[in-house]
C-alpha cells in the first residue's frame, strides 16, 4: 500500500459545517471529497469546471512568488535583529500585542487574501 500523507487547511466554522453536511447528505466524507479532487485533477490535468470558473480570483504564481519572498524576509530581518541584540519595540508601539500575535495575524491575512 501506498503511503499516505496528511494534509490541513484553514476555512471558517460554519462553511466547515455547512459543507459536512452536505457531503454526509450525499454519502461523502470530507476526506472522500478531497481524494475525488485529487483524483479528478490527475485524471484531467486540470480543475473541474466549477472551479475553472474562479481561476482569476485564484492568486497568480507571480503573487503566490511575492508572499514567498516576504516570508522568508520578515524571518531574516527578525532573525538578524535578534542575533544583533535588538529587543523588539515594546508592547506599547505594537498596540499592546507580541512580535508573535502581529505575526501570526499577518499570516492569517495573507491566507484569508489568498483564498479571497
Amino acid at each position: 500500500m501506498e503511503a499516505t500523507v496528511q494534509m490541513n487547511t484553514r476555512l471558517s466554522r460554519s462553511l466547515k459545517e455547512q459543507g459536512d453536511a452536505v457531503l454526509a447528505r450525499k454519502g461523502f466524507t470530507p476526506s472522500q471529497a478531497v481524494r475525488a479532487l485529487w483524483s479528478y485533477a490527475c485524471s484531467h490535468q486540470d480543475v473541474p469546471p466549477f472551479m475553472a470558473e474562479t481561476q482569476a480570483d485564484a492568486p497568480s504564481e507571480e503573487k503566490l512568488r511575492k508572499l514567498a519572498l516576504i516570508e522568508k524576509n520578515v524571518g531574516l530581518a527578525i532573525t538578524v535583529a535578534q542575533q544583533c541584540g535588538y529587543k523588539g519595540p515594546t508592547r506599547n508601539l505594537l498596540g499592546g500585542k507580541t512580535w508573535r500575535e502581529i505575526r501570526d495575524e499577518m499570516y492569517d491575512e495573507m491566507l484569508d487574501e489568498m483564498e479571497g
